[in-house]
């Protein structure tokens, strides 16, 4: 055993009410303070290129990016197709 741990799941937040969205964010910054490793599943995209050390975007299945949050940000083709901003 490496004395890794898991957090229990937390639930969606989608449709949370501000004030639970806040708390659930504020969870994982904690964690992430704490240096815990997460897979984060999350469609509210800035509160997750907040957190995240690396991002990856899956279509169907298929990883259509992978890199850092600021090279997410740059990348016009994939925020366009598959965040809705830009272009």
């Amino acid at each position: 055993m490496t004395g890794a741990r898991a957090p229990p799941p937390r639930r969606a937040l989608a449709g949370a009410r501000p004030a639970g969205r806040e708390r659930g964010d504020g969870h994982h910054r904690e964690l992430k303070s704490q240096r815990v490793s997460m897979l984060l599943v999350e469609q509210n995209a800035e509160m997750a290129l907040q957190l995240a050390d690396r991002v990856y975007v899956i279509d169907h299945g298929t990883v259509v990016f992978e890199g850092t949050p600021k090279e997410l940000r740059g990348n016009v083709q994939v925020t366009t197709t598959y965040l809705g901003v830009g272009g």
